[in-house]
């Protein structure tokens, strides 16, 4: 791995990134998408406020990705296990089963973008391009004990 300090332009970060991360390409599309949400501090999240509301970080990443990774025929072959696992439980009317079975579609294509996006922040993180924070009940913060 290289050293940070070596670090010249987009080439210097994507090299360092095939060197961490099995999905360099990925990993860069995540630090990008990040650094446009980052503040005037460089901090990003926990929630994104977008439209009509706010959703966590890691869920909006895993969206805005979805489509370098969907495959549409990965897609149908996943809904297929799901329509199967489903079936004992299903109406027989299209009409009411249909939007059940894309319902537990996106949950689980959600699920493994998540996954995704958590593997490649811990790649950026190995690379020593972003850091984690947590503050919340298992960690410490500044409102502990309030």
């Amino acid at each position: 791995m290289q050293p940070q300090a070596q670090l010249v332009g987009v080439g210097g970060i994507y090299a360092l990134l095939t060197d961490v991360s099995a999905r360099p390409r990925y990993a860069f599309l995540l630090l990008q998408l990040v650094a446009e949400l980052a503040d005037e501090r460089g901090h990003a999240g926990p929630f994104v406020s977008r439209g009509n509301g706010q959703m966590l970080l890691r869920d909006w990443l895993s969206t805005q990705l979805l489509p370098v990774s969907e495959q549409k025929r990965r897609r149908a072959r996943l809904r297929s296990r799901i329509e199967a696992a489903l079936r004992p439980s299903l109406t027989g009317e299209p009409e009411l089963d249909d939007p059940r079975i894309e319902q537990a579609v996106e949950e689980q294509v959600l699920a493994v973008g998540r996954a995704n996006v958590s593997r490649a922040i811990s790649d950026l993180v190995r690379a020593k391009l972003m850091t984690r924070h947590y503050a919340g009940y298992a960690t410490n913060h500044h409102n502990r004990g309030g």
